[in-house]
């Protein structure tokens, strides 16, 4: 597992053997995880497989959830024109229940079911022990890449955009240095004064 930057785990687990050797596995590391939950999820076993979030209740019951964009969100830029795009998105496929979080979350997106905004995340990002996490509440990403094409606005670029922001958000290690120096450009002339900039956190 150390090979890679990201693990996006697609309905993952399935059952408990497996869950329980990948568990052990994934913890013996610091890389970063992006859970995508839908119809297939095993919600029982998700909820043991990670501390993070709990849903209550099952994969039996889906329900179909809109996307709305969080406005207090800032990790990265979504400009006017993407956030109505999102939000006219098709739904996305979700099993239904309560969302309960074990700590602080980033939500990117949260669900509107039906005409309801509510207050349930969607598209969401968490910080455990330094590894970050996203989830997404949700299965059907291709019918975001449809409704975009559908409406054949030129150069519409959103769903091209969102997906690879949320992974490299994911997979970017944070700069934790406390003494960062850096040169103001590459290249310097022979006889031109060299600027450096330096920042210092105690």
């Amino acid at each position: 597992l150390n090979d890679y930057g990201l693990l996006i785990l697609y309905q993952l687990p399935l059952n408990s053997s497996d869950a329980a050797v990948f568990k052990n596995q994934l913890n013996a590391t610091n890389i970063a995880v992006w859970y995508i939950l839908g119809a297939q999820s095993n919600l029982s076993l998700f909820n043991q497989f990670q501390k993070q979030i709990n849903i209550s209740g099952n994969t039996s019951t889906i329900q179909e959830t809109f996307s709305v964009v969080n406005p207090g969100f800032t990790a990265f830029d979504l400009d006017p024109v993407m956030v109505k795009q999102i939000e006219n998105f098709d739904p996305l496929s979700a099993p239904l229940g309560k969302v309960l979080i074990s700590g602080n979350s980033s939500a990117v997106l949260k669900q509107r079911i039906g005409k309801v905004n509510t207050d349930y995340p969607q598209l969401f990002f968490m910080q455990d022990d330094g590894r970050k996490t996203g989830f997404l509440i949700g299965e059907g990403l291709w019918r975001w890449k449809l409704s975009e094409a559908g409406e054949a606005q030129p150069g519409s670029n959103v769903f091209n955009s969102l997906i690879p922001k949320t992974v490299q958000y994911l997979s970017v290690k944070d700069d934790k240095r406390k003494f960062k120096v850096y040169a103001t450009k590459n290249t310097f002339e022979e006889n031109e004064n060299i600027v450096l900039n330096a920042v210092l956190y105690n």
